[in-house]
């Protein structure tokens, strides 16, 4: 980010004194002395000018391919201030997130965000199909988002009225989306079908329709 763009960020952030912006949580864990001081290195770094406060260090404790944390800024003469989300890539700490609100739209996964005291959701899985008919052969290509990140989805599909048949398996991305090109069988009968992308028994799901021209 450039420093024009830093400097606008920060310029919008609202002055701390409006009570709490995360659920309380014991989950995540106070960091250890060198992961203190690499983060608040890390924080200082992505910040312009000087004068600017860390606190409240905290890292998340779940499982997750990158390391999390979270740390209160604030200027200490404009008072001024936000939270910050880190991850550590590459032994590497570096900003995900500056703000005061919608922590939730931050690139981390969704039980670290939790886990590291945000109010988040999950919200509805979404799926959808491209191009919305095909013919008997034909490709379509299955595309989702907001599922369970690093887990398997499965798909079925089948006529609108009866239980659909499995067709494929994918896994999500650690953000929860997918992308998968299905291949129609040369023997597919015409009309509307029904997809289903399940995952975790079915607990997290989505469908979406699509049709199968007559050749």
């Amino acid at each position: 980010m450039s420093r024009t763009s830093r400097t606008a960020v920060v310029a919008l952030l609202l002055v701390l004194c409006a009570g709490p912006l995360v659920a309380t949580s014991n989950a995540s864990r106070r960091a250890t002395s060198s992961e203190a001081r690499a983060i608040r290195a890390a924080v200082l770094r992505s910040l312009d000018g000087s004068g600017w406060r860390v606190s409240s260090i905290r890292v998340a404790s779940v499982r997750s391919t990158y390391r999390y944390a979270k740390a209160t800024v604030s200027h200490r003469r404009t008072g001024v201030g936000g939270l910050m989300i880190l991850r550590r890539k590459r032994m590497r700490w570096s900003r995900v997130y500056l703000g005061t609100d919608g922590f939730c739209r931050a690139k981390a996964p969704r039980n670290v965000l939790r886990n590291l005291g945000f109010r988040c959701s999950d919200p509805k899985a979404r799926l959808t199909i491209t191009p919305a008919s095909a013919r008997p052969g034909g490709t379509l290509v299955f595309a989702g988002r907001t599922f369970r990140g690093n887990r398997t989805v499965t798909l079925s599909a089948g006529p609108a009225a009866s239980e659909g048949d499995r067709i494929g398996t994918v896994r999500a991305s650690r953000y929860g989306r997918f992308r998968i090109r299905i291949t129609l069988s040369t023997s597919a009968v015409p009309g509307t079908y029904v997809a289903v992308a399940c995952q975790s028994d079915c607990t997290r799901k989505a469908t979406a329709r699509f049709r199968i021209d007559a050749p």
